[in-house]
């Protein structure tokens, strides 16, 4: 490891060892369902964990980036359903909690919080655009502020000409996917 990247690990490990009036931090991932075709069976299971990430360090795999500090959130999300007639179903909420407040990466690593992640989707034959798969994932959002308090994001599955997209969103309305964590007041 860089003398540098030991320094700003150095400092990542202090950060975590603040005494414990300082905030933890809470990641509510909630659910959207959209424009999926009726009668598609989804089971996912989803966790959080955040971690601090050297880009230049060498991974366990050939050209994988180091991970140089994890802590695993409590919680998990367990969710299974049938897409009904209108293309979407009930959504689903689960709270992550992390024992210390997450911060921002020092210079030269990268703060993520990952979404580790196993889904199914089954299509009905009526569906044949479905895209019918099941997969193991990790969703990965750039951690760029520290996170003391409530951060909120957004599962979703969308429907679509190529198919159902997964991903992760900053909340349940915008399409587009998380560029970055924002804070929000704890409530």
């Amino acid at each position: 490891m860089r003398l540098y990247s030991m320094f700003s690990l150095i400092i990542v490990a202090l950060a975590l060892a603040l005494p414990a009036a300082a905030q933890p931090t809470t990641i509510r991932l909630d659910t959207l369902v959209a424009d999926v075709p009726p009668g598609t069976h989804i089971t996912v299971e989803a966790r959080a964990k955040y971690a601090i990430i050297d880009p230049k360090g060498e991974g366990s795999k050939p050209n994988e980036p180091a991970e140089v500090f994890h802590l695993e959130g409590t919680g998990v999300l367990k969710w299974e359903f049938t897409v009904g007639a209108s293309g979407t179903t009930s959504p689903a909420h689960a709270e992550f909690h992390f024992t210390k407040p997450l911060v921002s990466a020092p210079s030269g690593l990268l703060a993520v919080l990952e979404f580790p992640a196993s889904y199914s989707i089954v299509c009905p034959a009526t569906a044949p655009g479905c895209g019918a798969r099941t997969r193991q994932v990790s969703f990965g959002v750039r951690v760029q502020r520290d996170l003391s308090r409530t951060v909120t994001a957004c599962l979703q599955f969308r429907g679509g000409a190529h198919g159902i997209f997964v991903g992760i969103a900053p909340d349940c309305t915008d399409p587009r996917g998380l560029k970055s964590m924002k804070a929000t007041p704890s409530h």
